[in-house]
């Protein structure tokens, strides 16, 4: 995973790229102009100036979605629809 600084993070956020804080996985997203940090426990919107000001240190990453196939389930879900075609 590549190590984004937090003076990058504009520039990915404004790219469409979701980051993810690594000392803590919560994500970030630009929205309606501002910073959206959620977190399994919590959520906020801050500007620009306020996210500067409480994550000057923090590491990112770019968030990816694992996106994975269950073969098993797979195969039982087009037997299903072999039957009852």
């Amino acid at each position: 995973m590549k190590i984004i600084e937090s003076v990058e993070v504009v520039e990915y956020l404004k790219a469409g790229h979701v980051l993810v804080i690594i000392e803590d996985g919560t994500l970030v997203v630009l929205q309606e102009g501002k910073i959206r940090l959620q977190n399994p426990n919590w959520h906020s919107v801050v500007s620009y100036s306020d996210f500067k000001v409480l994550y000057p240190k923090a590491h990112f990453g770019l968030y990816e979605e694992e996106v994975t196939i269950d073969e098993k389930k797979d195969e039982e879900y087009y037997r299903w629809r072999a039957k009852y075609q």
